[in-house]
């Protein structure tokens, strides 16, 4: 195999094969296959890569299932970098013509990353009660497992909430912020922008929403189609390199480990290096804002959900913990905190036999802390856990939603029980490089 696999696989031959990634792949932990482990990928892009398996479906289907979450990553004790394996042979397996799932490449080159195509699907989802049809349609045991599975997945989008001004006029001198808006987050979850906003300028920061480029390109990254993701982190790359001194903050976790990673999407490219050291995800800004946020205090008893892209690609796990527990909650831990939810970006659109599996698993896990609230800080993880959620369970909200609902009113000064913890963090600003 010519090209891009070649430095991958230098990786690749460090894995040992000890097992310790095992318990913590979604797939493995559900089929028991080896194929579906890291591990057996490994070998499967080995043979790939040595021309002694094709590119085709039989070949390709356990590294389509793959979810990319990088949980195996943070066990491995070799460190072997295996998304650059993955990734890698995604990239060739397009080039080769191989289309891991035709409805999901056409809904991210048409329109999940085109966000007023994607307005306009929304708006005909609800003006005509889809969700609650789809919902119909998965529990009627005639039809087939898979479309079950996929009808179980129908999503809810947050409505967009009344956006509050800013607490204060900022000086030319306070850190400036670039909020960047993203494609499927801005529409799905316009709350939750509104929120990182209004959390950011009370935190300090002169905030700028930026809606170009529309799509960062992780998206594609992750589903192998790299011509589009190239496109896109170019076009990303030539709309922020124009902020220098700006930080750029992203509302998804995904977003924020592609833009953090850049330079392995854009190779030998500068800019992309100088613009991933300036990429910081909102629990890190929070914590070291100009202005400590104040909170009431009276949150009650909170369990979190870690996106895979905070915890296991940006090694983000201490941040928003600390955040919760500033509000004055009880936090509880959930057995199984590092296995993927299932979501992953578009993988609900290819793969729904497994990724609803994943999220009922993540959903049980959860109920079982009986915490009052569940926090996750990922729009793709609201809207997973969401569409399986039972009506009388506890409440799931993002984690910029939770924070400003727990905001003490502006102008409260700080005392005992409500000024931050500013100390550093166990992983604050480490992230996958």
């Amino acid at each position: 195999m010519a090209g891009p696999l070649r430095n991958e696989f230098k990786q690749g031959s460090e894995c040992i094969h000890c097992g310790f990634c095992l318990e913590t792949c979604p797939t493995y932990v559900l089929t028991g296959k080896e194929e579906e482990s890291p591990r057996g990928r490994i070998l499967l892009a080995h043979a790939l890569h040595e021309g002694r398996a094709p590119v085709d479906a039989g070949t390709m289907a356990p590294l389509d299932h793959c979810l990319g979450c990088l949980a195996c990553e943070t066990a491995c004790p070799s460190g072997v970098e295996y998304r650059d394996i993955l990734f890698g042979a995604r990239q060739y397996a397009d080039e080769q013509g191989h289309v891991r799932h035709p409805v999901e490449q056409f809904l991210l080159e048409h329109v999940i990353t085109h966000p007023s195509r994607l307005r306009i699907l929304v708006f005909l989802y609800r003006a005509l009660g889809l969700r609650k049809v789809l919902q119909r349609f998965a529990q009627n045991p005639r039809w087939p497992g898979v479309l079950r599975e996929r009808a179980s997945l129908a999503p809810s989008f947050e409505p967009r909430a009344k956006r509050k001004p800013a607490s204060a006029v900022r000086s030319a001198d306070a850190p400036r912020a670039l909020l960047l808006r993203g494609c499927a987050a801005r529409v799905f979850m316009p709350a939750t922008e509104d929120a990182m906003a209004q959390l950011l300028e009370r935190a300090g920061y002169r905030v700028e929403r930026r809606g170009n480029p529309a799509c960062c390109g992780a998206l594609a990254h992750h589903a192998g189609m790299q011509e589009l993701a190239q496109r896109q982190a170019q076009e990303t790359l030539d709309a922020l390199s124009q902020d220098p001194d700006a930080i750029l903050i992203t509302t998804a976790a995904g977003c924020g480990a592609h833009l953090r990673d850049l330079a392995s999407v854009l190779p030998g490219n500068r800019n992309a290096t100088a613009l991933a050291s300036r990429v910081r995800d909102l629990t890190e800004v929070l914590l070291d804002a100009p202005s400590p946020l104040m909170f009431k205090g009276t949150s009650g008893s909170v369990v979190f959900q870690d996106p895979c892209h905070l915890r296991h690609a940006q090694g983000i796990v201490e941040e928003p913990r600390r955040l919760l527990r500033q509000t004055g909650a009880t936090l509880l831990e959930a057995n199984e905190a590092e296995l993927c939810c299932g979501s992953a970006g578009s993988y609900h659109l290819a793969a729904p036999e497994l990724s609803a599996p994943l999220a009922r698993r993540k959903r049980d896990m959860l109920l079982a802390t009986n915490a009052d609230t569940v926090v996750t800080a990922n729009p793709g993880c609201w809207m997973e856990l969401s569409a399986v959620w039972p009506k009388d369970g506890p409440r799931v909200v993002t984690l910029a939603r939770f924070l400003e609902e727990q905001l003490a009113p502006s102008g409260t000064l700080p005392n005992a029980g409500l000024v931050p913890d500013h100390s550093s963090s166990p992983n604050s600003g480490k992230h996958a490089s």
